[in-house]
């Protein structure tokens, strides 16, 4: 049995959507027919994790069609670097250490991007800032590069 999950209202303006779930001994010999609604301006409520689990790849799959050609700048990009700027230690007020620390676990574990991190001083904060950016960008620029500037902190004055 195949599972297939149809748009109703291909309207881009309008807000909501309801998306149907149709299999195809619900399908008979005509393809545009209805079933029973996944979402229609209501929560549904999967009955188990693999329903749910289903749900999310037709969801997923729905979404990559609706969004073929939009937003893209025109180069998908290979690889992605992450400038991960903050305060040293010794004058970080807001105690960012572990949340950087916790990020760029993840954006190296989880997404395999390069990640490199930058500690300010009070010496000149605005320079160190410029410095590591221009660094940053002149390393890893190129057409086919996500580049990602994080910063925890203050406002630099």
């Amino acid at each position: 049995m195949t599972t297939r999950i149809s748009r109703i209202n291909s309207v881009p303006e309008v807000a909501h959507t309801q998306l149907l779930v149709q299999d195809d001994s619900q399908l008979g010999s005509d393809p545009s027919a209805p079933s029973a609604p996944l979402c229609q301006d209501q929560h549904y409520i999967p009955e188990n994790r693999s329903e749910t689990a289903l749900i999310n790849v037709k969801l997923r799959n729905v979404w990559e069609e609706l969004m073929k050609g939009l937003g893209s700048t025109g180069v998908p990009k290979k690889k992605a670097a992450v400038l991960m700027v903050s305060w040293d230690e010794s004058i970080d007020d807001m105690d960012t250490s572990p949340e950087v620390e916790a990020l760029g676990r993840l954006f190296e574990e989880k997404f395999q991007y390069t990640v490199i991190k930058r500690k300010l001083t009070k010496t000149r904060p605005a320079n160190q800032i410029n410095k590591y950016l221009s660094s940053f960008v002149a390393k890893y620029d190129d057409e086919s590069t996500l580049l990602i500037v994080y910063y925890a902190g203050m406002p630099i004055s």
